[in-house]
């Protein structure tokens, strides 16, 4: 099986089997630049492909002769429909000893493990492709509807803004924190609540009860206690280890300008809620983590 070996470095692709998958694939490498060739055994989808200056050829990817065809590709794409057939055509290459960087197609987990059994690098299963992809518009589009009424909950306030913390700052790490970032925190007890228009409760499930009863917004990764809390924006998500990360989640969604100390203060909340992630990390928590570190 092939090492050491980067998409960036391939410079000629093969793709095996061209359906709707392998020509969106096709299209998609010409479009980069990348040289490729088809080999499918429709001969009217050929000519075809032939029709839009496509390199493809005739050609069952079940026969052994088609290792041959690939000899000079770097990387072979094996996206047939027929699952079968993608099996044999990934042995045949292996059996002959081929070195190229295999991407096979699947149906299903169960053919997703004999693929990569023969010897393919990467399985893919459109479905399950296509529900990831499903997914991540879903989530952008909840982060997009979400950030609306965040602003819209925003834009009623005036321009004056305080970040408020209640008893003390205990630990040392955090107090030097606060320091080194030149964070200007106010004690609860030294203003009055009812002088603000909009009011922000942020992980602060496992503070206690708040100390007013009017709370606008509401962002935390653990549920409260209370179910009398009456607000006008809610963003609270128990399967996320880091409230730190929703924060982060809309930043990257949305596509939001960030300063170093944002990043910084963000990427520590990850680190501290999850003890440098040896404590109940979540993906989210990790990748929302990598995103905030080059800062």
């Amino acid at each position: 099986m092939s090492t050491g070996i980067t998409m960036a470095s391939m410079s000629r692709y093969a793709i095996l089997g061209c359906g709707s998958v392998g020509h969106a694939v096709a299209e998609e490498l010409v479009s980069k630049g990348k040289d490729v060739e088809i080999l499918d055994r429709d001969e009217g989808r050929v000519e075809a492909l032939r029709d839009q200056d496509l390199d493809a050829n005739v050609a069952d990817i079940r026969d052994e002769s088609v290792v041959d065809e690939v000899a000079d590709c770097d990387v072979v794409l094996i996206l047939s429909s027929d699952v079968e057939a993608n099996a044999a055509a990934v042995g045949n290459i292996r059996d002959r000893g081929g070195d190229h960087f295999i991407v096979a197609r699947a149906s299903d987990p169960v053919s997703a493990d004999e693929l990569t059994e023969l010897g393919a690098d990467v399985v893919i299963n459109p479905s399950t492709v296509i529900a990831d992809s499903a997914l991540r518009a879903l989530e952008t589009g909840e982060l997009e509807f979400k950030a609306r009424n965040l602003a819209e909950v925003i834009d009623d306030t005036d321009d004056r803004t305080a970040i408020l913390y209640e008893g003390e700052i205990g630990h040392q790490e955090n107090r030097a924190f606060v320091n080194l970032l030149g964070i200007d925190l106010v004690s609860r007890d030294e203003v009055d609540i009812s002088d603000y228009d909009t009011v922000a409760l942020v992980d602060y499930a496992k503070g206690g009860e708040p100390a007013t009863e009017r709370i606008d917004i509401l962002v935390d990764h653990y549920e409260h206690e209370s179910d009398d809390l009456d607000t006008r924006f809610e963003d609270v998500r128990s399967n996320i280890s880091a409230t730190s990360t929703i924060l982060t989640k809309y930043i990257q969604e949305l596509d939001l300008n960030l300063s170093q100390e944002v990043a910084t203060a963000l990427l520590y909340g990850i680190r501290a809620e999850t003890l440098d992630f040896k404590r109940e990390t979540t993906p989210a928590d990790l990748t929302a983590a990598a995103y905030l570190y080059p800062w």
